[in-house]
């Protein structure tokens, strides 16, 4: 955890937005003091909110534990319109479909953001089947 620290620290004081670390599975945000999920999996395995909330209680990359699903405003930090899937280039494994937020709305469903497009909304159920991306904020 030192080392993603002193990354951090570095990164902030360089003003990089988001830092990739490939042989990690992780990217990088110092301005948002948060680590992002980046690996095959999260990209290629669809799954219904409540077993993506699970995934991410119990993932462990690098030593790290304390995951848990982004909130849709998170997750909209990482969008890039001008791209397809519509993230950040940092981002190596991302689909172009829907992604999990934690913000729940029983009237209309669960909150997600389509990457085919950038788009954030509501309104699939619980059952439905998006992509995790969890996310470790650093303190």
């Amino acid at each position: 955890m030192k080392w993603f620290m002193l990354l951090f620290t570095a990164q902030i004081l360089l003003g990089a937005e988001f830092v990739s670390d490939v042989k990690k599975h992780v990217v990088l945000q110092p301005t948002a003091k948060l680590i992002w999920e980046d690996d095959e999996f999260s990209s290629s395995q669809k799954m219904s909110f409540k077993i993506a909330m699970a995934y991410c209680e119990i993932l462990n990359l690098d030593g790290m534990n304390q995951w848990r699903l982004p909130t849709i405003e998170e997750l909209s930090g990482i969008v890039d319109m001008r791209r397809t899937p519509s993230v950040y280039s940092d981002f190596y494994h991302t689909s172009s479909e829907c992604y999990w937020s934690t913000i729940q709305k029983p009237e209309s469903g669960v909150g997600f953001i389509d990457f085919s497009n950038g788009m954030k909304t509501t309104g699939l159920g619980f059952a439905q089947e998006c992509h995790p991306r969890c996310v470790h904020s650093v303190k």
